[in-house]
Parts: structure tokens; C-alpha cells; sequence
């Protein structure tokens, strides 16, 4: 009796029985004592909704007592548990259709792109009599075509030409004895030396990024190197095919001819990376804060 005499106050609210109404339903459901106990039964069911809402899977407990609350659900009939069932396991099972539905799409394109790249290379003919006399064999090696040209992503051709470059910049650019200390260091204020410029991050920031969806992701600056990359990459049988017959026509090796392309156009990309790194590091070393007051 003492309980219900005493002053109640809602903990989320903050509304005591200055104005007590019957549709007013108080409860205390925690360990906490004194008049914070008490909350109104609506109160604490908005709250509830609010934290499950964030954290769907976190056990709902006081804030104060750090008591878990016992939340009760009214039994489901068997035709809402039946919808309730077929739902969780809808969403157990389409995870895994989908994803094996990905892998298809992706492997039956994966070998549509390794067919197309034999028919540039061995010719049309030759592609047939060997997806019909090989078919097993063709269906392993083709998908590999497609990810063997992305791993050249990661050869880096234009690594001799910029080691290069930066032999020739040592010989002209080195510090003066009088900017280095005495183990070697450069002085405060030192100019800036070549191992500086040459640790700065790439212009267009790295190649790889992880992939994600929406359109101003695959549009951003960010990925736009990562998409030239990938393209220029599946797209090297096509310039090799096409260096080998207009550039090495006169070898009588077909083959040899399309390799020779391949190399020319590995090593074209390789010196036009080095070009662009070198000319983005020598306007990195040209660069100036202009002084706006004279002094």
C-alpha cells in the first residue's frame, strides 16, 4: 500500500500523478526503487520500439539497474506461425539461390569472354573443333582467361622506366652537403629531395577499391581508375591481336606475331604510366604558395 501512496514519475516522460488518469497504466518492470520505477506502460513500449528498432538483436534492459526486461508476446494461431515459418525460411534459403545465381551469371560469363578472346587469337574454326572435341577441358580453362587478364593489373611495367628516371633525377637533384646533418638527414628547411616526391601517392589514388553499389559510387573519382584499369586489362588480346597484324603483319607466326603485340602494348601502357607519374611528380616539385601581403 505504501507502494501505490508514494509519488510516481515516469523515467521517459517525466510525468508524475499531478493529474492521474484511468487510462494511465503504470508499471516496474526492473530492480530500481524510489518514484523512477515507475513508467507508463505506453512509454515503455515506444522505447522498446526505438531500441529494436537500432539494435534489432540487443536484449532490451534498464538503463539504470541494467536489469533485463521479461517482454512478453501473445501466442501466434497456426496460420500466422505457417506464414511466420515459410518467411524465415524464405529468407535462410534466397541468400544462397541468390548467390548461386551470381556464380552462374558470373562463370557463364567468365566463359563467354574466354570463348570470344580464343576465336580473336586461334580463329573461329579452331574455337568450334575444340569446345566440341574438348569440352570439359574448355569449360576450366576458358573462365581462367578472363581472371589471368586481371592479374596483369598488378604487373607494374612502368616500375623499370620511374627507377630509371629517378637514377638520371639523382645525378642532377642531389641535396647540397650543407642541407644534411651529420648522419645524412636533411636540415629544417632543406629542400625537398627525390625519396620525398617519390613516396606521394598516386594522382589517382590506388586501382583496387572495394566494390559497392549505388551510382555515384561506381561514377566517383574514386572509381574511375579502378574501371579504366579493369577495362584496359580484358581488353589486351584485343590490342595484341591487333598490334600483331598491323605492327609484326611481316612474321610468318601468326602466334608469335600476336605475343610480340601483347609485349608492345604491355610495354606502351608501362611507359605512358611512367610519363604521367614523372610529369605529376614535377609538378609536385614546381608548386608554390603565393604570398598575398608584401611585406
Amino acid at each position: 500500500m505504501a507502494e501505490l501512496d508514494e509519488e510516481r514519475m515516469c523515467w521517459i516522460c517525466l510525468e508524475g500523478d499531478v493529474e492521474p488518469s484511468q487510462h494511465t497504466h503504470w508499471v516496474h518492470p526492473c530492480r530500481c526503487s524510489g518514484s523512477n520505477k515507475w513508467v507508463h506502460h505506453r512509454c515503455l513500449n515506444r522505447w522498446i520500439d526505438e531500441l529494436q528498432s537500432q539494435y534489432p538483436k540487443k536484449p532490451i534492459a534498464c538503463p539504470q539497474c541494467r536489469t533485463k526486461y521479461l517482454i512478453w508476446m501473445p501466442p501466434l494461431c497456426r496460420f500466422d506461425a505457417l506464414l511466420v515459418w515459410i518467411d524465415d525460411t524464405l529468407n535462410m534459403v534466397c541468400p544462397s539461390v541468390a548467390m548461386a545465381a551470381l556464380s552462374a551469371v558470373l562463370f557463364f560469363s567468365t566463359v563467354t569472354f574466354g570463348a570470344l578472346t580464343m576465336i580473336q587469337i586461334v580463329g573461329y574454326n579452331e574455337t568450334l573443333t575444340l569446345l566440341h572435341e574438348q569440352t570439359t577441358l574448355a569449360s576450366i580453362a576458358l573462365p581462367t582467361i578472363p581472371a589471368g587478364l586481371l592479374l596483369t593489373r598488378h604487373i607494374r611495367v612502368d616500375r623499370p622506366f620511374l627507377r630509371f628516371l629517378h637514377i638520371f633525377r639523382s645525378r642532377h637533384q642531389d641535396l647540397q652537403p650543407e642541407d644534411l646533418d651529420e648522419q645524412g638527414e636533411p636540415l629544417p628547411g632543406a629542400p625537398l629531395g627525390d625519396d620525398y616526391f617519390d613516396e606521394l601517392p598516386e594522382e589517382h589514388g590506388p586501382e583496387d577499391i572495394n566494390l559497392q553499389l549505388g551510382a555515384q559510387v561506381i561514377f566517383s573519382e574514386e572509381a574511375r581508375g579502378a574501371a579504366a584499369s579493369f577495362v584496359v586489362a580484358l581488353s589486351l588480346p584485343s590490342f595484341a591481336v591487333l598490334l600483331g597484324r598491323t605492327v609484326y603483319g611481316n612474321i610468318g607466326n601468326r602466334y608469335m606475331g600476336i605475343f610480340l603485340g601483347g609485349i608492345t602494348f604491355l610495354g606502351i601502357k608501362g611507359l605512358a604510366s611512367a610519363y604521367m607519374r614523372h610529369a605529376y611528380l614535377q609538378r609536385m616539385r614546381g608548386r608554390f604558395v603565393p604570398q598575398e601581403v608584401q611585406l
